[in-house]
């Protein structure tokens, strides 16, 4: 489950986003049934100009991205297209959140999205260089971290290099477990724990951290309708 989508599911943590913020950070699914099919079917008429941002009636776009465990270079041309595609259809929309997969292929995507993004892009459960997440930090990226990231020292290590500002929360379930069951909403509370470590502070302190930066992250974004 991508960090926003859950974000609206711990009214706990973000009880004062207003109900119309709440209202567009949609479930994955209208990404899917949304954009991406337009997305695709400009591209087999050989027309990706069709997918144009006038087709993007949702604010929250993921979780869209590159998988380079695939090692079929042909896979690889036809996934860099869709988010390219992607990418230009957002930073001409200009209001969008853009959630990011990256496994293997962090560079490829951190030069997509370049230095000029008019919209915000969160690296979900990044794994790539420590080099290049500094490289998209600097370029205005946000990061989303989950427990699972903190039981190795290489992604606590890159949890470190996130400033607090820019520092989101995720479960990433069910690909993500919690003992021998899929991780759910409520387990971000984990995440909130390991980052108070991490921080050297409380747990309350490190939840409205991550309040404040979701808040951020929205702020000045159109409400939906």
């Amino acid at each position: 489950m991508s960090a926003l989508v859950e974000a609206t599911e711990q009214r706990g943590v973000l009880q004062d986003i207003p109900d119309a913020v709440l209202h567009f950070l949609e479930p994955d699914k209208l990404f899917v049934e949304g954009l991406a099919e337009k997305v695709l079917t400009g591209m087999q008429a050989e027309s990706p100009g069709g997918a144009d941002a006038a087709h993007l009636d949702v604010l929250r776009i993921g979780e869209v991205g590159l998988d380079y465990q695939t090692t079929i270079e042909g896979d690889r041309v036809t996934q860099r297209r869709v988010l390219t595609t992607i990418i230009d259809c957002c930073h001409a929309a200009g209001d969008k959140v853009v959630t990011v997969h990256s496994r293997r292929a962090a560079d490829v995507v951190v030069d997509a999205f370049g230095d000029q993004f008019s919209g915000h892009y969160v690296l979900h459960w990044y794994s790539g260089s420590a080099r290049t997440l500094r490289r998209a930090i600097a370029n205005g990226a946000y990061v989303s971290v989950n427990s699972a990231m903190a039981r190795s020292e290489r992604g606590r290590s890159l949890i470190a290099e996130v400033p607090r500002p820019r520092l989101l929360s995720e479960t990433d379930g069910p690909f993500v477990t919690i003992g021998s069951k899929p991780a759910v909403p409520a387990d971000i509370e984990l995440v909130l724990t390991m980052l108070a470590g991490m921080w050297s502070v409380d747990v309350t302190e490190a939840r409205r951290i991550v309040y404040d930066n979701v808040s951020t992250l929205l702020r000045g974004l159109p409400s939906a309708s």
